[in-house]
C-alpha cells in the first residue's frame, strides 16, 4: 500500500547525502541540548508522516526547496508561504571549508536521550564544535572512513550530539547550512562524533538543480508551484 508523506514549511524536495561503506546508524534527534527561542531558526523543516509523526529534518533553502538527505522519502507536500516565521537557510560558497574548533549548531526533533525515550514536541538544538577530518578517521575514531564530502562535529567530552532518526536537519555555522545530519556510530560518545553531509561540496550542483530548466518545466507544467 502506497504510504502519504507530507512535507511541512515547503513545496518541493532537493535529496543530498553521503554515502560510505562503515555500518551506519542514522541520527538527527539532539542530545544534551536546549529548547531555543519561539521562531528563532526560521528555516528549519519537520518532514512529517500523513499521521503528524516526524521522520525527518530539512532547511528550506528555497522558496520552492527543501533541503534533506536522500534516505528521507518525501511524498506528497503541503505548501506553506514565506512569513516573518519562515525564512530562507543560506548556503556556503563551493568548497568552503571549516577549522577544526568552529561552534555550529544542529537542530531537531525527537527524543533527547541516545537510549530513546519520550519524542518532545519542540524544537532542540545543541552547540557543537567542528571536528578535524584527521581526528575523526583516526585508527579509535572512524579509521579512515570520513571523505572530502563529510564534516565531523562533535563534543570531546562527549554527551552533546544528533542521534537516532531525525537525518537532514542542518548543522549551521555562522548563519550557513554547512552541514546535514547524516550518520554515526552511537550519541556523544567522545570517541565519534556526528557525521554531516558536506553541504559546500554540492553547492553547484544544488543551484543547477533548483534554477535548471527541467526545474522551470515542472513548473510551467504545473507539478510545482512557486510564490514569487
Amino acid at each position: 500500500m502506497k504510504r502519504d508523506f507530507y512535507l511541512t514549511g515547503s513545496l518541493s524536495s532537493l535529496i543530498l547525502s553521503a554515502v560510505n561503506s562503515m555500518r551506519l546508524i542514522f541520527i538527527g534527534r539532539i542530545v544534551g541540548g536546549y529548547t531555543p527561542s519561539p521562531n528563532s531558526i526560521k528555516y528549519i523543516v519537520s518532514l512529517q508522516s500523513s499521521k503528524g509523526q516526524h521522520f525527518c529534518g530539512g532547511s528550506l533553502v528555497h522558496k520552492s526547496w527543501v533541503l534533506t538527505a536522500a534516505h528521507c522519502n518525501i511524498g506528497s507536500f503541503v505548501k506553506h508561504i514565506l512569513n516573518r516565521y519562515v525564512s530562507l537557510a543560506p548556503l556556503p560558497k563551493q568548497n568552503t571549508g571549516l577549522l577544526a574548533g568552529k561552534m555550529c549548531r544542529v537542530s531537531g526533533w525527537g527524543s533527547t536521550s541516545h537510549s530513546g525515550g519520550l519524542t518532545p514536541l519542540t524544537l532542540r538544538t545543541v552547540k557543537l564544535p567542528i571536528v578535524s577530518t584527521s581526528r575523526c578517521n583516526s585508527s579509535n575514531s572512524f579509521s579512515g572512513n570520513i571523505t572530502t564530502n563529510m564534516i565531523c562535529a562533535g563534543s570531546s567530552t562527549g554527551g552533546k550530539d544528533a542521534c537516532k532518526g531525525d537525518s537532514g536537519g542542518p548543522l549551521v555555522c555562522d548563519g550557513r547550512v554547512y552541514g546535514l545530519v547524516s550518520w554515526g556510530n552511537g550519541c556523544g560518545d567522545p570517541r565519534f562524533p556526528g557525521v554531516y553531509t558536506a553541504v559546500s561540496r554540492f553547492r553547484r550542483w544544488i543551484d543547477k538543480t533548483i534554477y535548471s530548466p527541467f526545474s522551470r518545466c515542472l513548473k510551467s507544467a504545473g507539478l510545482f508551484s512557486r510564490e514569487d
